[in-house]
């Protein structure tokens, strides 16, 4: 995430943001890595799995390596995630929760694969998170407060279903 210095955040999640004065931080760079040609091998962990991108997930449901080839997508796309979730569920600034955001039709297979934990779960979390990225019109809507963003987020989601 921090690109000019060329280090990865590794574990972007709600829980390692703050927001201060209208900006937003990160914190907790337990899991940083160092970039080297736009990417970093790593075997100290991947990130918060249900904010981790669908390439992670599928690389360690699918093979489990011992070494992480993580990449500054990686983090681009976990940004999403939180992203797309802090503007389906939250009312506006204050964090009041609401229930007028709609989420993406598979987002709870997501939530229900990976917490089965395993290799199979995560691997099926990966790839139901990349159905929805790909689909050519996918079925979401943030909250009213949010609503502007959603143009945003679509061209987010392309961007990630392209790279």
């Amino acid at each position: 995430m921090v690109y000019d210095r060329e280090v990865l955040h590794g574990d972007a999640s709600p829980n390692n943001l703050v927001i201060h004065e209208g900006k937003g931080y990160f914190i907790d760079f337990e899991h940083a890595k160092f970039l080297t040609n736009n990417k970093a091998l790593d075997s100290s962990g991947a990130g918060t799995i249900p904010y981790m991108s669908c390439r992670l997930l599928k690389l360690i449901g699918d093979a489990c390596p011992d070494v992480i080839d993580y990449r500054a997508s990686d983090d681009l796309e976990s940004l999403f995630y939180i992203f797309l979730e802090f503007t389906m569920i939250y009312e506006g600034p204050g964090g009041k929760i609401t229930n007028e955001g709609m989420q993406p039709l598979n987002a709870s297979r997501w939530h229900k694969a990976y917490t089965i934990m395993d290799q199979d779960g995560l691997g099926t979390s990966g790839v139901l998170k990349k159905d929805f990225i790909i689909n050519d019109d996918p079925k979401y809507e943030p909250a009213p407060y949010f609503r502007a963003c959603h143009p945003i987020l679509e061209e987010w989601c392309k961007a990630i279903g392209s790279a």
